[in-house]
């Protein structure tokens, strides 16, 4: 019924998480949040990775295995050539965002700051054209994840819209993880409307 979803019904919380989260329906995880919630988001992001298909190499988010030990560097020093090795974990510049309904994380999405090298363009509704432009240090954000028997009910777009007002958020334009799928498409010009939405292209 619901195809590859490993969590359909969402991720149950840990004591110590639940107790970590706070009253908020979405929190942010990076590289300094407590144990729980950071294995709270590692485990999000594999049920993301799985769902979306993404086998290890394509899947941009190796987030919290403690095993790895990526040196951050300041944003001072990302540099536009070479910018994919700043997808990093958790270890590393990546921040996760959890939305919770009761006990359960019910959506999940990944952000980083990358270089990207397009503008998107709406032409129609779930299509687009990119237009190149100069390299611009933007708030990358995806992939999403939102468990499926909780699919259209805007948890997504509630997701969206909690990063995009995140004053922690990494600054600098919104942008998205080509490419998407029409559902992808549509939800991101849902919550962002016809704000400047960049890409890497």
């Amino acid at each position: 019924m619901y195809e590859r979803d490993p969590a359909p019904h969402g991720i149950e919380m840990s004591a110590d998480a639940a107790q970590l989260w706070g009253d908020a329906e979405v929190r942010s995880v990076d590289r300094t949040s407590p144990r729980a919630l950071r294995q709270l988001a590692y485990e999000a992001g594999m049920v993301c990775r799985t769902d979306g298909g993404y086998d290890e190499a394509s899947y941009p988010y190796h987030s919290a295995d403690e095993r790895r030990e990526l040196a951050p560097l300041p944003l001072s020093q990302i540099q536009p050539i070479g910018a994919d090795p700043y997808r990093m974990s958790l270890n590393g510049f990546g921040r996760a965002y959890l939305l919770r309904e009761g006990n359960m994380v019910m959506s999940f999405a990944m952000n980083w700051p990358e270089y990207a090298t397009a503008q998107i363009e709406w032409t129609a509704p779930g299509d687009y054209e990119l237009i190149k432009v100069a390299p611009t240090l933007s708030c990358s954000v995806g992939p999403i994840w939102t468990a499926a028997s909780s699919r259209r009910r805007d948890l997504g777009r509630r997701l969206l819209d909690a990063i995009a007002a995140d004053p922690n958020r990494y600054p600098g334009p919104l942008s998205v993880l080509l490419p998407f799928s029409d559902a992808g498409a549509a939800l991101f010009r849902a919550a962002w409307g016809d704000a400047p939405l960049y890409a890497r292209s």
